[in-house]
């Protein structure tokens, strides 16, 4: 078995899952920021955004390439054209099919509480990108040409 596709989906994977974590953290930083007072000004957004961003981005425009540069000379797992985003696309629906279900138990055990915290919102929130990132799948490997 060929294991470039594979590390290269794993790769894709990592990326994703730390955009829906990225992502679902952002309402907690913003309210503990402008409304509990706490963490700094509004540069720790900045710049935890940026830096997630430059990271998600590196992962999935280079992180495919790094791992033909190791696997030079292999053949591919898949029999379409190495400029396709199966691999990505792969990635994408197994990625958000792991987060919706990974939130789901994470929900169920916080609702056990009556209360309504900021915890639930990122829940939520990760529910929400995750069904996004199912449903446009395909539109958003079209635009990632790898």
């Amino acid at each position: 078995m060929i294991y470039r596709d594979l590390l290269k989906i794993s790769i894709y994977f990592v990326a994703i899952k730390l955009f829906i974590d990225f992502s679902s953290q952002l309402p907690e930083r913003i309210y503990n920021i402008f409304y509990l007072k706490t963490g700094g000004i509004g540069l720790n957004i900045i710049f935890y955004s940026l830096i997630n961003l430059f990271f998600i981005m590196l992962l999935i425009i280079k992180g495919g390439f790094f791992v033909d540069r190791i696997f030079k000379g292999r053949g591919n797992f898949f029999k379409e054209d190495l400029k396709s985003n199966t691999s990505f696309k792969i990635a994408l629906v197994v990625c958000a099919y792991y987060a919706i279900l990974n939130s789901l138990f994470s929900l169920l055990t916080s609702l056990i509480s009556p209360q309504f915290n900021l915890y639930a919102l990122g829940i939520f929130v990760s529910i929400i990108i995750s069904l996004l990132i199912l449903f446009f799948s395909d539109k958003i490997a079209d635009k990632f040409k790898m």
